[in-house]
């Protein structure tokens, strides 16, 4: 696991969820001009980079690893519901 490339893609698939749900919501209408599209972006870019990271070198043995491993699932089940509502 390379903890240096974890944060970055956990900070960029939150910022990116965040952003798109803000924009899609209605709550500012400025953020339909483009902003949704830089924070979709953000979205992938963050779910390319996190399985990257969390399974460089092989699967996960030792238990801080696997934390690691099930927070990241827990993040992507949350994230594909919170997409799923948003674009129902």
């Amino acid at each position: 696991m390379d903890t240096q490339l974890v944060v970055p893609s956990f900070l960029f698939v939150i910022l990116g969820a965040v952003g798109l749900i803000i924009s899609v919501s209605g709550i500012a209408h400025t953020f339909m001009e483009g902003l949704h599209a830089v924070c979709l972006l953000m979205l992938v870019f963050g779910l390319i980079l996190l399985p990257a990271a969390l399974l460089k070198g092989g699967f996960p043995q030792s238990g801080r690893f696997l934390i690691y491993f099930l927070e990241a699932g827990i993040v992507f089940a949350g994230l594909f519901l919170i997409l799923f509502m948003v674009t129902s």
